[in-house]
């Protein structure tokens, strides 16, 4: 694709220049009838007048396309739903980092410092969680990231593309440790093990991964036609359950040392895009087509279900378990009292779609 400064710009100017001294010249030097050279001269006029109609056409296109992959990441104030700061490149000196595109995943390191960003650019961004500031830009993958997680036992972090390449990186260094690849395209996020030994992410077709980089072991378990393509996992606060969902209906509690099945709950028949335990355990939501549904994790009972006119894609407690944010297709984070699903903060629209949402350390 053209843009300003390439050629056009260029060939318009020699264009115009040539059609003026041109005719001067070939009349001085041939003598042609004057009527021949306005021939000419229009000829060469309606061309430039193409090559500028061009320049003017691409440009518009190019401050669109512009517009549309500025740094995707939003801070807002959870109270007010006013936006407090926009973490972007503008951190850093010109050309050392170009982030494009949507961020895909959100995570906190262990210890609350960083904020990693994965997405659209192939790049694993690191953001200070207090100031902003942009910290650093890890190249490894050649394609979009679609999930970043963090060790809740080590300084260690990890990123998988949409080609299913994993890299498991060290917090410290910034280097990766190890790196592999899915048997299968990921179809969701990514979780750590509560004990940070071992990986899980889902596949197509309802199938479970897990690997320890320590062995280099990696495990298909067995598939889960109820849950079709597994988009959603996450652990329980105290590392007992893993709750599982995909695009039909249903959500698994397992059991998480044997994945066997504890809880089978019922959800919206268009299935689910994410997942989010309380802090406490006690409830689980999960975002879907113009819904989100709470249920108490003892009973297996929904505990309400939060009207949207949107398509959920991604949920989160706040850390103190009081509050429940949300977003998705209508570029609008939201956040509901967590006890009596009353919606509280509609923030400000900053984005045409959210596809991570996440609390910061303090809520």
């Amino acid at each position: 694709m053209f843009r300003f400064g390439d050629r056009l710009d260029h060939i318009l100017v020699f264009v115009f220049l040539g059609g003026t001294v041109g005719r001067l010249v070939y009349l001085l030097v041939t003598g042609v009838d004057i009527r021949v050279l306005n021939l000419l001269s229009f000829g060469l006029l309606a061309v430039g007048l193409f090559f500028l109609v061009a320049i003017i056409v691409v440009g518009i296109a190019n401050l669109r396309h512009l517009r549309l992959v500025r740094p995707r990441v939003v801070v807002w104030d959870a109270g007010t739903g006013e936006i407090k700061r926009r973490l972007s490149a503008a951190t850093l000196s010109a050309g050392q980092w170009n982030q494009k595109g949507a961020v895909h995943s959100l995570a906190y390191t262990s210890d609350g410092s960083l904020l990693l960003g994965g997405g659209d650019d192939a790049r694993l961004h690191g953001w200070d969680s207090k100031s902003g500031k942009a910290e650093f830009s890890l190249k490894g993958h050649n394609t979009a990231v679609v999930s970043v997680c963090c060790s809740p036992t080590e300084n260690q972090w990890a990123s998988i593309d949409t080609l299913g390449d994993l890299i498991l990186w060290d917090g410290d260094s910034q280097k990766p440790i190890a790196e592999t690849s899915a048997p299968a395209q990921p179809a969701g996020n990514m979780v750590f093990s509560p004990d940070g030994k071992q990986l899980l992410w889902g596949g197509v077709f309802g199938k479970l991964y897990h690997w320890n980089w320590q062995t280099e072991e990696k495990i298909e378990t067995a598939e889960t036609p109820t849950l079709a393509n597994l988009d959603a996992l996450v652990f329980s606060p105290g590392g007992e359950w893993l709750a599982a969902g995909g695009k039909l209906n249903d959500v698994l509690l397992l059991q998480a040392d044997t994945r066997e099945t504890v809880r089978t709950l019922k959800g919206p028949e268009a299935g689910m895009f994410s997942l989010a335990f309380s802090p406490k355990g006690n409830f689980l939501a999960a975002g879907a087509q113009k819904i989100v549904l709470v249920w108490d994790t003892e009973t297996g009972e929904e505990k309400f279900q939060l009207p949207a006119d949107l398509v959920v894609r991604c949920v989160a407690f706040s850390p103190d378990g009081r509050r429940l944010a949300g977003g998705g297709s209508d570029g609008r984070a939201r956040i509901w009292d967590a006890e009596s699903g009353e919606l509280v903060t509609k923030c400000k629209k900053e984005h045409s779609t959210i596809f991570a949402v996440t609390f910061s350390p303090d809520g």
